[in-house]
């Protein structure tokens, strides 16, 4: 079957990043099951048109977000122009205002659909002004908050689209609930990349990792891997860390910002000025760069516990969440969108989302409980090899190139 994957942002710099990943891993499923994929994004349309994208062939259509309506029409035409048998389209929220262009697609239509579905009180909580500093994570979930479901159900209901292909039961669960019916929606789940299922870290790598980035034996060290971003939780980290500045004075923060270039610089000076500011610049390293896969490993191997207090989750299921759990560290997250279905009751401490205080209490809980570390980290193991399996095991593509389901 010819496969088209329609989506803005498919390089080879985003590969490793949510949504991304997930396209990614879906094109490659799809290949490795005997399927012809082409990949259609924005970029610069005079590439070399042999260009490849993890050895996919790949059209280039310019700019999508800055000129909507006839980004649409272009890639309808390159769909064509390939022969598709079936589309899959990358969609959000706001995507279901302005599908009825697709009704003109010459092949059945199915949408990814990678966004989180929030309930207004998960984002009101954190409060607007809060939202509104960090609009570039929040902006199109607070949108996505406006659309009615009729608007949602429409592009369903008009066979525009055929049916949503999801990462987990909480997003179907909660597009169900918006009004988009049960049986046009599947769940595939994003795999685990194969570095992170390797056996969990020795401790001779531990120790190695440790004494490599100046931390000491006896320093209890939390971990924190990713943008360094306040919606994603490492304010509220660097606070509670300063809450237990008296009473914890062996907890250290190591912190992995995972950007590139002058965004990575100020995000490492934020981290930097922040920690200063609280008192905890000597407890808070800092690691600079984006690392290898192997290289992320190896320095998370320091740790003895991962915070990711996450009070917006930007893309659905993180993929920092499945590689702490398949590296057998303890967690604190916290209880918003997916999170509490990817860390269930046993697996980790899920806290409540934008309170310092109680993330502190959590650290305080695991630095002072080695007993329970030891549970948390093997039941995370065991999870994160659950949720790969589960993932192989679902049938979602069967039933979504069903013939049936795209009369």
């Amino acid at each position: 079957m010819r496969i088209c994957l329609v989506s803005s942002g498919l390089e080879d710099a985003n590969r490793r990043l949510q949504p991304w990943h997930y396209l990614f891993d879906m094109a490659g499923d799809l290949v490795r099951e005997g399927h012809s994929i082409c990949l259609i994004s924005d970029g610069n349309r005079a590439a070399d048109p042999r260009e490849t994208v993890a050895g996919l062939p790949i059209v280039r259509l310019g700019s999508f977000r800055s000129r909507l309506v006839r980004s649409y029409s272009e890639a309808i035409q390159a769909v064509k122009d390939q022969g598709a048998d079936i589309a899959l389209w990358h969609l959000g929220l706001t995507s279901f205002t302005h599908l009825a262009p697709l009704q003109k697609v010459a092949c059945p239509v199915i949408g990814v659909f990678t966004s989180p579905v929030y309930r207004p009180r998960e984002l009101l909580r954190l409060g607007i002004g809060h939202l509104l500093c960090e609009h570039r994570l929040s902006a199109a979930h607070l949108l996505g908050l406006l659309v009615p479901g009729g608007i949602l159900r429409c592009p369903v209901d008009r066979h525009w689209i055929r049916g949503l292909l999801v990462e987990c039961e909480t997003t179907h669960r909660r597009l169900s609930e918006r009004g988009i019916p049960a049986d046009r929606i599947q769940v595939r789940r994003p795999g685990i990349d194969p570095v992170w299922l390797r056996a969990v870290p020795s401790a001779a790598e531990r120790a190695r990792s440790r004494q490599e980035m100046g931390l000491a034996p006896e320093d209890f060290v939390v971990g924190y891997f990713g943008p360094p971003a306040t919606l994603r939780g490492l304010s509220r980290l660097l606070q509670a860390l300063s809450l237990l500045s008296s009473t914890q004075p062996s907890v250290r923060a190591l912190i992995l910002c995972r950007e590139r270039g002058d965004r990575a610089r100020t995000g490492e000076s934020w981290v930097e000025d922040v920690a200063g500011r609280l008192g905890i610049g000597h407890r808070t390293h800092v690691v600079r760069g984006f690392l290898a896969q192997g290289d992320l490993r190896h320095a998370l191997a320091a740790c003895d516990a991962i915070a990711l207090p996450f009070e917006i989750v930007p893309s659905d299921v993180p993929l920092s969440v499945l590689e702490t759990m398949a590296l057998g560290l303890p967690l604190v997250t916290t209880s918003i969108a997916c999170l509490p279905e990817l860390v269930p009751h046993g697996v980790g401490l899920i806290i409540t989302p934008g309170q310092p205080e109680v993330l502190a209490g959590a650290i305080h809980t695991l630095a002072q409980d080695p007993a329970l570390r030891g549970r948390l980290g093997v039941a995370a193991r065991r999870r994160a090899m659950a949720w790969h399996s589960m993932r192989d095991n679902e049938d979602g593509w069967t039933r979504l190139l069903n013939p049936e389901l795209q009369r």
